[in-house]
């Protein structure tokens, strides 16, 4: 146990443990599996150097007290948090990471987000941001995606033809699809979701064909086109074209919301670019 954090030999302790074992380290959090007698359990710890840490815990907490909250149940259960010693202690879920999208995952996944949209919500006294690259504002998310064009630009002088590709990519989407007026393209709360936003198999795990949704630290609301864009739009997806445009027509089909499918036709450009950026680490 020497080895160990801090904060984990004081869960350890607490908990009267008498297993761990390391289930993930990365760069943003490590993920601890805990287990006594009775119970299993997921310790996440937080990056304490990382400058954004405080904003993912608290995207992350929020967003599991919100989902408890409304009696969600294919989520970790909140169990203990401190915002000081930056970890999330929640049970355990139990499956197993995939790499296959089973097509009985597109009805899951619909129905996961219709329970998550923003007018189907109890939300108390918490305090719920817009998720992180939210397409609530369009305008924003553009800010945010000429931000980096620019950085790329100052710092890659060797990749001139593709920044200049985003760039003009970028210029043609304001005026061909906005005509540069972004006023009108707030999306209003009623037609909102609380997204996880970094959606992706990556994040699920698969019980008994039943899918588990984790890491909400990106959490918030956003516009459900967002999220379809996302899945369907994200490198390593796992999902073939015929699956797509089912995907795309049973989530717009149950919706309900007359102007999805015009918003995902125009913000798919915007989401394409996006990822593009993502891939250079930008």
């Amino acid at each position: 146990m020497r080895n160990l954090a801090p904060s984990l030999i004081e869960i350890i302790d607490n908990l009267d443990l008498d297993y761990v074992r390391t289930l993930y380290k990365g760069i943003n959090s490590n993920v601890y599996l805990l287990q006594n007698k009775n119970e299993k359990f997921a310790l996440k710890i937080f990056n304490n150097l990382n400058k954004d840490s405080k904003l993912r815990i608290q995207r992350e907490i929020n967003a599991l007290k919100l989902l408890n909250l409304n009696s969600i149940t294919n989520i970790p259960y909140l169990v203990s948090f401190d915002y000081k010693k930056l970890f999330i202690l929640t049970n355990f879920l139990n499956g197993k990471k995939t790499s296959f999208f089973s097509p009985t995952y597109f009805n899951q996944i619909i129905g996961f987000n219709l329970n998550l949209r923003r007018y189907n919500l109890k939300i108390d006294d918490l305090k719920i941001m817009e998720a992180s690259d939210s397409l609530i504002e369009i305008g924003k998310f553009i800010e945010g995606i000429e931000t980096k064009i620019k950085y790329l630009k100052d710092q890659n002088e060797s990749q001139n033809k593709l920044i200049m590709f985003l760039n003009d990519e970028l210029i043609n989407y304001k005026k061909s699809y906005l005509n540069n007026n972004f006023e009108d393209n707030l999306l209003f709360k009623e037609n909102q979701v609380f997204s996880q936003s970094d959606v992706g198999l990556h994040n699920c795990l698969d019980y008994k064909g039943n899918l588990y949704f984790f890491d909400f630290e990106h959490a918030g609301w956003d516009d459900p086109a967002k999220q379809i864009g996302d899945w369907i739009i994200r490198p390593n997806n796992k999902i073939n074209c015929s699956q797509t445009v089912n995907f795309l027509n049973e989530f717009c089909k149950n919706w309900h919301d007359k102007n999805l499918i015009y918003r995902l036709n125009l913000t798919l450009p915007l989401i394409n670019i996006k990822w593009i950026l993502i891939r250079l680490n930008i």
